[in-house]
C-alpha cells in the first residue's frame, strides 16, 4: 500500500493537497479549530456558533453546505451548531 492510501475507513474525510495527497497544513488546522471549539462551554459554544452563522449572511446556500462540512470536519457539534442557527435541516443526509 503506498502512503497516499490509507487503510482507514475515514481516509475519505481526510483533507486533501490539490495534488491528492494527505494536507497536513489543513489537518493542522483543523485540529487546532477542534481543540479551541471543545475547550469553550457549552453556552460559548452556542454563541460562537450562532455568531458564525450570522457572518454567513448573504451567502450563497451552496457555499454555507460546502462550510457546514468543512465544520463538521472540526467538530460534528460545530457543524451541526451551525446548520441548526442558519436553519438547515441536516436530518435527510443523515444516515
Amino acid at each position: 500500500m503506498s502512503q497516499s492510501q490509507n487503510s482507514s475507513d475515514d481516509s475519505t474525510l481526510q483533507p486533501t493537497a490539490d495534488n491528492g495527497e494527505p494536507s497536513t497544513h489543513v489537518a493542522d488546522a483543523f485540529a487546532h479549530r477542534a481543540d479551541q471549539f471543545r475547550l469553550m462551554k457549552p453556552e460559548e459554544q452556542e454563541s460562537f456558533c450562532a455568531s458564525t452563522a450570522r457572518r454567513m449572511s448573504g451567502v450563497p446556500w451552496e457555499i454555507k453546505m460546502r462550510k457546514i462540512c468543512q465544520f463538521f470536519c472540526v467538530d460534528p457539534d460545530y457543524g451541526m451548531g451551525v446548520a441548526k442557527a442558519l436553519g438547515f435541516d441536516l436530518r435527510r443526509f443523515a444516515r
